[in-house]
């Protein structure tokens, strides 16, 4: 298992704010992305942020599909919304397991 946070959620906060720890989330690329065309996406119910950019699993997210690898990623925590860090942030445990 590998553990990544959540970048550029602080634009879908009402999203994050509806999700809950261990739900699953899609990755979802976003070719069409105006600042980022390898941009990916994470979609809970709704999308609540980004994988980062230079991040291992940005890098190697064309390969490990090329080579028909499945990503598993679901929220594993949801931090903030308190007055001392009025944001909600997200951390996501990702699994790779390989297609047969």
């Amino acid at each position: 298992m590998y553990f990544l946070p959540v970048h550029g959620e602080s634009h879908y906060q009402q999203a994050l704010a509806s999700s809950w720890e261990g739900q699953p989330v899609t990755l979802q690329p976003e070719p069409d992305n105006p600042y980022d065309p390898a941009a990916i996406a994470v979609i809970a119910t709704e999308k609540i942020g980004y994988i980062s950019r230079g991040s291992w699993l940005h890098e190697r997210f064309p390969e490990l599909q090329k080579h028909q690898q499945r990503i598993i990623a679901r929220l594993l925590s949801i931090n903030g919304g308190t007055e001392d860090k009025p944001s909600l942030g997200a951390v996501l445990e990702i699994g790779i397991e390989k297609l047969r």
